[in-house]
């Protein structure tokens, strides 16, 4: 029922890896604010940052994330498709973002 509402609302869960362990980051109420979400937090970080990766399974607005991304982190930023095995759970249009801290 959960999902079913979300969908309905277009909740879109954060989630984020920290220490190895799975945590919830947030929920949004549309794609534009979850990846708006996704900058914010980069942006938080972006000192610290000594690589950043995106990986994704096609979202359309790609060119555009990359851009913003660009914009926060001044590196060379690796850029990767989510694989089949991954994608099954996390769908098409995913845009996921890896870092490591200095």
């Amino acid at each position: 029922m959960a999902a079913l509402i979300g969908g309905l609302l277009e909740v879109k869960p954060l989630i984020a890896f920290e220490d190895g362990r799975i945590a919830a980051a947030g929920r949004v109420r549309s794609r534009k604010r979850a990846l708006a979400a996704v900058l914010d937090h980069l942006q938080e970080q972006a000192d610290s940052i000594s690589r950043l990766a995106v990986a994704h399974s096609d979202p359309v607005e790609l060119p555009e994330f990359l851009q913003s991304v660009a914009a926060i982190y001044p590196g060379e930023v690796m850029v990767a498709h989510i694989g089949p095995a991954v994608g099954t759970h996390v769908g098409p249009g995913t845009v996921g973002v890896a870092y490591l801290l200095e």
